[in-house]
């Protein structure tokens, strides 16, 4: 994957829900919760997963503003390639 980059997070993740781009992920405290929300429900609906960089669901019942552990979004299957690839790069 090369990144392309093109804007707001929002941006980014319609790329994926187009089949545009293979994924998104940002890792890290920079986006917020109001950057994953509505980007969150298009790559939903357009059949994506979204998950941490953990792949845990994202959680908006929280005092925290940052999307801390960052976000992944991709098809089922290269989000899982993803996820295996980060939690390698972790231990």
């Amino acid at each position: 994957m090369t990144p392309v980059p093109c804007g707001s997070v929002g941006l980014k993740v319609s790329r994926v829900a187009t089949g545009e781009a293979d994924a998104y992920v940002h890792l890290g405290r920079g986006p917020k919760l109001w950057d994953g929300c509505a980007p969150e429900a298009i790559a939903r609906a357009a059949g994506a997963e979204v998950t941490d960089a953990r792949g845990q669901l994202l959680r908006y019942d929280t005092p925290e503003l940052p999307l801390a552990e960052g976000i992944v979004v991709a098809s089922a299957p290269m989000a899982a390639r993803l996820l295996a690839a980060l939690a390698t790069a972790d231990a």
